[in-house]
C-alpha cells in the first residue's frame, strides 16, 4: 500500500510505502515491567507497555524527544536487556505526569530478540490464567 503526502496547495511533498510485516514483527507487548527499568535514574516509573520495539510508560519527569536514555530492563533473576530508550512522543496528563511513547535505540539483536520471547511468554501466561 503506497501513501502520497501533499501540501495544503496540492503538491505532493513525499511518498512512503505502508510494510505491514514491519510492524507485526513488534506487536507483542507485556505491561507488568515498571519495577524493573531503570532509565538513566528516572525510577519513577508507575506503568509501563513494552515491545521488542520499544516501550510506553508514565513518568513523574518530562523526557527530552532529542535525547536517548540509557536503558537497562530486567526481565527475569538471570535475564537483562541494556540499550538506548529514544522518546518519540510525551504528553503531559492531567495529573501531572507524562505519558511517554519511544523505541530502543543501539539494542542487539540478541536482546530484542529475548524482548520479543519474554513478551510472548508473558502474553501466553495472561492467556492462560484468564
Amino acid at each position: 500500500m503506497e501513501y502520497t503526502l501533499k501540501s495544503k496547495d496540492g503538491h505532493i511533498v513525499g511518498r512512503f510505502e505502508y510494510r505491514p510485516k514491519q510492524i507485526s514483527a513488534y506487536r507483542r507487548r507485556c505491561t507488568d515491567l515498571a519495577e524493573c527499568i531503570d532509565l538513566d535514574s528516572l525510577r519513577r516509573l508507575t506503568q509501563i507497555d513494552i515491545s521488542a520495539g520499544g516501550m510506553c510508560l508514565i513518568s513523574d519527569t518530562k523526557m527530552d524527544t532529542k535525547k536517548q536514555y540509557q536503558t537497562d530492563i530486567k526481565l527475569e533473576k538471570n535475564l537483562a536487556v541494556s540499550c538506548q530508550f529514544k522518546p518519540v512522543r510525551v504528553v503531559e496528563q492531567e495529573d501531572n505526569k507524562f505519558k511517554v511513547s519511544g523505541q530502543f535505540k543501539l539494542i542487539k539483536n540478541i536482546d530484542r530478540v529475548a524482548l520479543a520471547q519474554y513478551c510472548l511468554k508473558k502474553q501466553a501466561e495472561k492467556e492462560h490464567n484468564v
